[in-house]
């Protein structure tokens, strides 16, 4: 059973009998790579706090507020190394996984809030998922509403967190 990126909603702006369905989805850059969460996964973007941990994994802890909220640097996780501007994360991007638990990805620039057309969203085949690094990402979208089409993977919060520390991020 798939899971929905996020409920869809309707174009106020449509002219049509039938508006486009779309979907809101909070879009950021990680080195090359133009990558989004659903909006409904994302609590608060933020300062970037001070982040604590070894420097040896993607992972570190920092506090939003008063919760403790685990960092995952995608940086390092996708491309295996340090961020060329590691001092130069401006923001902090807070998700919540379905079961509660807060996340942050370090954003050097802030996110961008994206409609997008459902119909331009699709699933990533799962072979490519088991053999990629961007398999922590299940879907893909070509966003063609732009000066400058691009294409969008859209991160499964789920698979990244497993994925970031050492779990086992293949689909059953």
């Amino acid at each position: 059973m798939k899971k929905s990126i996020v409920p869809p909603t309707s174009s106020a702006a449509s002219v049509s009998s039938s508006p486009e369905k779309l979907t809101k989805l909070i879009a950021f850059n990680i080195g090359k790579l133009n990558l989004a969460l659903p909006i409904e996964s994302v609590v608060q973007v933020t300062a970037c706090p001070t982040i604590h941990g070894s420097g040896l994994a993607s992972l570190g802890i920092t506090q939003v507020g008063d919760r403790q909220v685990t960092v995952i640097d995608l940086y390092r996780h996708l491309f295996k190394a340090s961020s060329p501007q590691e001092q130069a994360n401006t923001c902090l991007l807070v998700g919540q996984t379905q079961t509660g638990e807060l996340f942050g990805i370090p954003l050097q620039a802030p996110p961008s809030l994206l409609e997008i057309p459902v119909s331009s969203i699709r699933y990533l085949p799962e072979t490519y998922r088991r053999a990629d690094t961007l398999g922590i990402a299940d879907r893909i979208a070509m966003v063609t509403h732009t000066e400058k089409p691009f294409t969008l993977f859209c991160l499964d919060v789920e698979i990244v967190l497993s994925a970031t520390h050492g779990g086992n991020y293949a689909i059953a």
